[in-house]
């Protein structure tokens, strides 16, 4: 029997065997889903009408992408499913727009919660961390989940901007979006993958992965993708990049005077507005404005034939690991700085009733 293999699902074999044949033999996923996978997915979207210069806009594109998503094979209206769960990091009430505001007090005043916006987020977010998402109550899901979706909306707005003002300048020459890739072993199995963007960066043509993160990727990561090598091999390109879209949004606040309009100097600490007027201290109340900005890193590298034998050899040895149904359990994956496996109830507790099978 022949096998074929994405770069994720080696990925999950080298993390866990028992997470790969949980997830790719016996089908079981979770019942929820992240707000990350859910924001990248519509945020990779976009970012194809920005490269093709399609009469698309981005931000439409984005817009419906991110309202409406599969969750196992299940249409979802993602503004109020409690399909999703979110970061810790996902909320920013500075972000919010009046409109945004505005719906979330309506819904507040309608699920009766006498507290403001921000201590409703924050009382949910404590519920879902000592008793799990699942346990919430149902009208704190709902407002936790209609106010991180819509700080992340704001996000992937000012991060398609960005890129457009950032990215696209750099990009001459686009040769290909998701281009299907597919590398035959000599047994007739299959590593397949898509490859985000190849196109001339900053005059070098280039295999690009677009990347939304709340970190800093390694200066190194690039050079030691087994993604981007394995794309390297199979286009024949050596220059490889990652492009990072940071999630953590730079604000850049300052303070304007309500009544002569000064803008406060960075870092000052008036309390009122400290302008002079016809030679008398101003003294009018402050309003915080922020002018948020995404930064965006581009992490490159050059790939040898060394890293490609080097990939390639280690997902051969995978793919004979899977077909000889050789899964074996690497108990330090279970929980990681990003959380806890999807199965680890089903390994530590004998407990499946957070996953279903698809």
């Amino acid at each position: 029997m022949t096998n074929k293999l994405s770069h994720s699902a080696l990925n999950k074999y080298q993390t866990c065997g028992v997470a790969y044949k949980y997830h790719y033999v016996d089908r079981l996923r979770e019942r929820v889903t992240s707000g990350a996978l859910i924001l990248g997915s519509a945020i990779d979207a976009a970012l194809n009408e920005v490269l093709l210069k399609t009469e698309n806009d981005p931000i439409d594109v984005f817009e419906k992408k991110f309202r409406f998503a599969r969750i196992n094979n299940k249409e979802q209206y993602i503004p109020e499913t409690d399909l999703v769960v979110y970061a810790e990091k996902d909320f920013d009430y500075d972000l919010l727009d009046e409109a945004d505001i505005a719906q979330l007090e309506n819904i507040k005043n309608q699920l009766g919660f006498p507290e403001d916006i921000k201590e409703v987020v924050t009382k949910a977010s404590n519920l879902k961390k000592q008793y799990g998402w699942k346990n919430v109550v149902p009208k704190y899901k709902r407002m936790y989940s209609l106010a991180n979706w819509l700080c992340l909306r704001q996000k992937g707005i000012l991060m398609i901007n960005a890129y457009k003002e950032q990215i696209a300048p750099k990009i001459s020459k686009v040769y290909s979006v998701q281009e299907e890739i597919s590398l035959e072993t000599p047994e007739k199995d299959k590593i397949i993958g898509f490859v985000d963007l190849v196109a001339d960066l900053d005059g070098v043509k280039t295999i690009i992965d677009n990347k939304t993160s709340s970190r800093d990727y390694d200066l190194d990561s690039a050079s030691v993708s087994p993604q981007l090598i394995l794309y390297s091999f199979a286009l024949g390109v050596r220059d490889v990049a990652f492009i990072v879209l940071n999630k953590n949004v730079i604000k850049n606040k300052t303070k304007v005077c309500t009544v002569c309009g000064y803008k406060a100097a960075k870092g000052s600490t008036h309390r009122k507005c400290c302008n002079e007027v016809n030679g008398l201290r101003c003294n009018g109340e402050w309003l915080e404005k922020i002018d948020p900005r995404i930064k965006i890193d581009i992490v490159k590298a050059q790939i040898d034939q060394e890293k490609q034998e080097l990939v390639l050899d280690n997902a051969a040895q995978i793919n004979s690991l899977i077909k000889q149904g050789i899964f074996t359990r690497n108990l330090n994956s279970c929980k990681t700085s990003y959380g806890l496996c999807p199965y680890y109830n089903k390994c530590w507790n004998k407990k499946d009733d957070d996953l279903e099978q698809v």
